[in-house]
């Protein structure tokens, strides 16, 4: 649809990952399509990819900051939390 949810959407109005445009006072808004594997590297121990975690922490800090996720997003974290979850990564 187009309410910003859909990464094809997001792609047509020129938003790509790591893009940022101009919010106006010097504020740069973040635009990012994050997928599966970025979100769980900020819970999953022992998976924090230095990119993955400053991506975290610049939007964080950034209250016009959009993260954006792909249609399957949920199944995907779903899964994995599960798989953690059976392996005992997860307590």
């Amino acid at each position: 649809g187009g309410d910003g949810s859909n990464p094809r959407f997001i792609k047509d109005k020129g938003f790509a990952a790591g893009n940022t445009a101009d919010a106006g006072r010097g504020q740069k808004i973040l635009s990012v399509v994050v997928d599966a594997s970025v979100a769980l590297s900020w819970i999953l121990p022992g998976e924090g990819a230095a990119l993955c975690l400053s991506l975290r922490d610049s939007a964080a800090a950034n209250p016009k900051a959009r993260l954006f996720v792909p249609p399957d997003f949920w199944y995907e974290v779903a899964n994995t939390l599960w798989v953690a979850a059976c392996r005992e990564r997860l307590t």
